[in-house]
């Protein structure tokens, strides 16, 4: 460089110092970040320590690796940012001693900037790579997904996760070092031991709340069950606590109890009511205490009363699978109830909480996704039975529309769920894990019995091999360890259930052999019922398939009988669905609906004895369902016959029936 040349300022030098810009505004005093730049740089950019409590300096310090890139690279059908990281670098973050860090990528084209924590990085390239054989490279493409853009509202999400992790650890330490002779120099909180209760109930005090809100709900148990009734009941937050805390795991018992226990003594507070409130109407419904069509009910008036977007979305969504439970055989779903599947799933995007709170929400949606296919699934299923039963080969055009759309609708089911197993893989949340489990064996099974109900003429319909089946039973046991280690009663024995069900069907139905031990299985689930107090499950596949048998039988002696117990509604949508199935005119559906009603009104009827069936069509004249239909009925004692007669009441009434 000659004596009038000057040093050049390059694209890079401000491209980097674009990005440096964009991470000290966001990680700065007023969103609770000391942001130190490091000098030399060993290994991270930043160290960055935690305000808490919007005031008191910690010490708590994390590491960010800053890279600025002209332009990302995209994989997974641009899921994922992909970079080339050195591994010396990634090694170097983890190694803090809560062992995790920051890893921020700035977009130099879209000024954007992306981040991901040092731990899903890794626990996402073990599950990758399948071995650590990638730790002896000097680089490694990393994996971040393009959802996590870094501004105001994530970095307040990232505050949350450092904040909880430091608190874990800083619990673990001053109630563990001692055992192992680590030195623990007292704070303002002293040290304490992990068993003693009053050390215990003052870190709920200070921390309680905002591990609730952190979904720290197994460690809140833990930490619950040590404190002593009468400690609690000396702390109004503390009962307010224990309340959520036991009715979130399906201590429903207790959590009533302390519900109760508030309301007597006028200790509920505005902050919490809402919360107790959707605790205690879970609570009454999963003990028994109000029916289903109640429980709705009671959700949308408290709907009505909540502001925060986060609980109105949790409202919404237990109102949405409630009502898809609601509807009897051959009742409509609500109108609009798939749109509020759609959107809710929009709506969880937009809210300001962290990641784990939105992927929970996301498998709680679901399951009514789940709930929706399987209405559906139904449906389908009862019009080829007919289809069958009636020797009709070849389905209509509105038929094979829906076919099509209900496995559309499910394969986006299986991606969501596998998705969310995935995320709850990498970021090694057994929580999520468990419950994705749990949503697809709740699907399978009722995916069974919708098959079972239409056996024998559905007989050589599956929707998977033996393989896959037994895996989903092994699954949904699993699921079942996950959520006793997390102490979550409710959706352990839940999944317990669905696996011991699952089990039945696949030897009573596939004639599947196992090495699965039944009768521990039966002995783990009264243990569950008694020791937890739980809401007992009756089997429900062995009493199904001998209750099937039996209505086979009676449908072969008394044909249609089924629509004794069916309502007009029931009676309509069957008649659709058989007009649908048998690619009839719509003016046929009034023909069909007649029939049936005169179906019901003959075996509500006391017929014993009499037996009643179709008068057959003169064919050449008379069109199936294109004419009123006639019935002719038999007393088999006497062996008389009615003639064809289309009011099957006046006749009845005639012979004094």
């Amino acid at each position: 460089m000659a004596f009038k040349n000057f040093p050049q300022v390059d694209q890079a030098s401000i491209n980097s110092e674009r990005s440096e810009n964009v991470l000290e505004r966001l990680f700065s005093q007023a969103n609770g970040f000391i942001s130190r730049k490091e000098n030399p740089d060993k290994g991270c950019d930043y160290d960055v320590e935690l305000i808490v409590d919007d005031t008191n300096a910690y010490n708590w310090r994390f590491g960010i690796q800053l890279k600025s890139v002209e332009k990302i690279a995209v994989v997974d059908e641009g899921l994922f940012i992909s970079y080339a990281f050195k591994t010396s670098r990634l090694n170097y973050l983890l190694n803090r001693p809560v062992g995790d860090g920051l890893i921020v990528i700035f977009d130099d084209a879209a000024d954007i900037a992306y981040y991901d924590f040092a731990q899903a990085v890794y626990k996402r390239l073990t599950v990758e790579r399948g071995s650590e054989a990638w730790h002896e490279n000097e680089k490694v493409n990393i994996h971040m997904p393009v959802t996590n853009v870094l501004n105001a509202v994530s970095v307040k999400t990232v505050h949350q996760w450092f904040a909880k992790n430091f608190t874990t650890a800083s619990f673990i330490l001053r109630s563990q070092g001692p055992r192992y002779d680590f030195p623990v120099i007292a704070s303002q909180d002293d040290e304490f031991d992990v068993h003693n209760p009053e050390k215990v109930k003052d870190l709920l005090l200070k921390y309680g709340f905002g591990l609730m809100r952190a979904h720290d709900v197994p460690l809140l148990y833990d930490m619950i069950r040590v404190v002593p009734h009468a400690t609690l009941e000396r702390h109004p937050e503390l009962l307010i606590m224990a309340a959520i805390v036991n009715g979130e795991v399906g201590a429903r018992y207790e959590s009533q109890h302390l519900i109760q226990k508030l309301k007597r003594r006028s200790l509920i507070t505005d902050e919490h009511a809402h919360l107790l409130r959707f605790t205690e109407l879970k609570n009454r419904f999963g003990l028994g205490e109000i029916d289903i069509k109640e429980f709705v009910t009671e959700l949308k008036e408290e709907r009505q009363k909540v502001q925060s977007p986060q609980n109105q979305i949790v409202l919404d969504l237990n109102i949405i699978l409630h009502e898809l439970l609601m509807p009897k055989f051959y009742h409509q779903l609500p109108a609009g109830i798939y749109e509020r599947i759609r959107s809710a799933y929009q709506r969880i995007q937009t809210l300001d909480v962290d990641p784990q709170g939105k992927q929970m929400l996301e498998v709680w949606n679901t399951e009514n996704l789940a709930s929706f296919i399987a209405y559906y699934r139904l449906k389908q299923l009862n019009q080829l039975a007919i289809q069958r039963s009636m020797g009709v080969k070849n389905r209509s055009a509105e038929l094979v529309k829906e076919s099509t759309m209900l496995a559309n609708l499910q394969q986006e089911l299986f991606s969501e769920l596998e998705r969310l197993f995935k995320v709850g893989q990498d970021t090694g949340d057994k929580l999520l894990q468990a419950y994705t489990i749990l949503v697809r064996s709740s699907y399978v099974l009722t995916q069974e019995i919708d098959v079972i109900s239409q056996m024998p003429v559905l007989n050589d319909i599956k929707f998977h091999n033996k393989e896959m089946f037994l895996n989903t039973v092994t699954l949904s046991l699993q699921a079942a360890d996950l959520f006793r280690d997390l102490n979550f009663f409710e959706p352990a024995y839940r999944s317990l259930y669905y696996g011991i069900e699952l089990l039945t069907v696949s030897r009573e139905v596939h004639h599947y052999k196992d090495d699965f031990d039944l009768e521990f299985l039966m002995k783990v689930k009264s243990d569950m019922e008694q020791h937890w107090e739980l809401y007992s499950y009756e089997l429900v596949v062995p009493g199904f398939i001998k209750k099937l048998a039996t209505e086979n039988k009676q449908h072969e002696e008394r044909p249609m009988s089924i629509t004794k117990d069916l309502d007009d509604e029931q009676l309509l949508n069957m008649a659709k669905g058989f007009c649908q199935a048998m690619n009839l005119p719509h003016p046929c559906v009034r023909y069909v609906l007649d029939e049936l009603k005169g179906y019901r009104t003959f075996y509500r009827a006391n017929t014993d004895g009499y037996e009643i069936k179709r008068a057959p069509l003169h064919p050449l004249y008379e069109a199936e369902y294109h004419q009123p239909v006639k019935f002719i009925i038999r007393n088999n004692a006497t062996g008389i016959v009615s003639l064809p007669v289309q009011n099957v009441e006046t006749q009845l009434k005639s012979w004094g029936l």
